[in-house]
């Protein structure tokens, strides 16, 4: 975990811990485009060529098509990678609990981003005591990043 992200995690532990939330819908966006891109290439009814060139400047719309879909992937595969590392770093904070209804709280919210209802069955508590055990698991993170960061 980095200085900033201990620094964020002690200020602001829902903020730090919703990293990945954010980060998961920029890809499921982005997988949408990519399907958009797919349907716009494979509607276009073109003559197939046996050889084609991808240069600077794409010459049809197939090609244009295929083009932003693996600058798409590109971005994808590296925001993929920030996704790997921070859920590491959320996974890290969520252990710094003790008790194992808060971890499986907040690893179901911030891991698996279930809805506070979910949650609730999950650990078979009200949807109020729900959200009480989160607001004591993000305090109880935030005092512990507190001795580590210092």
């Amino acid at each position: 975990m980095t200085e900033k992200q201990k620094k964020l995690l002690v200020e602001n532990p829902a903020e730090f811990l919703k990293s990945c939330w954010y980060h998961n819908q920029w890809i499921k966006l982005k997988l949408e485009e990519i399907r958009h891109y797919r349907d716009i290439a494979e509607s276009i009814t073109a003559e197939i060529k046996e050889v084609t060139t991808f240069g600077l400047t794409p010459s049809c719309k197939v090609e244009n098509c295929v083009v932003e879909i693996v600058s798409i992937q590109e971005m994808l595969q590296e925001r993929v990678k920030e996704l790997r590392s921070d859920l590491d770093a959320v996974q890290e904070a969520i252990n710094l609990l003790e008790d194992e209804t808060q971890i499986l709280l907040m690893d179901a919210r911030y891991v698996r981003h279930m809805n506070w209802e979910e949650i609730a069955i999950l650990i078979s508590c009200s949807y109020r005591w729900t959200l009480r055990l989160h607001g004591q698991a993000l305090k109880k993170i935030s005092e512990k990043a507190m001795l580590i960061h210092v």
